[in-house]
């Protein structure tokens, strides 16, 4: 397995991670409930509002445009340039 294997299989189980989490901070037992709820409904929705400098980024799919928590207003990571940085550097 190459790195770029490695790292998109380490990211799909993050995000099984934060699935979880949600799961678990909703206190709700299943996605179906998430999308019934208001909450959850609303963070799904945000969720796909992704910048187009992000759908057209070489690194979307690994980063994902990052975690909502560090997002600014606009809705582009904060940690956006870092990431291109890191990911160019380890790929190069």
């Amino acid at each position: 397995m190459n790195y770029i294997e490695h790292l998109k299989m380490l990211l799909k189980r993050l995000l099984i991670i934060l699935i979880m989490l949600v799961l678990l901070h909703f206190r709700i037992e299943n996605f179906n409930e998430i999308l019934k709820n208001q909450k959850g409904q609303s963070f799904v929705l945000s969720s796909m509002n992704i910048p187009n400098e992000c759908k057209n980024c070489e690194w979307y799919s690994l980063c994902r445009n990052g975690c909502k928590r560090y997002r600014y207003e606009n809705g582009k990571y904060y940690y956006c340039e870092s990431y291109k940085e890191f990911f160019n550097y380890s790929y190069s």
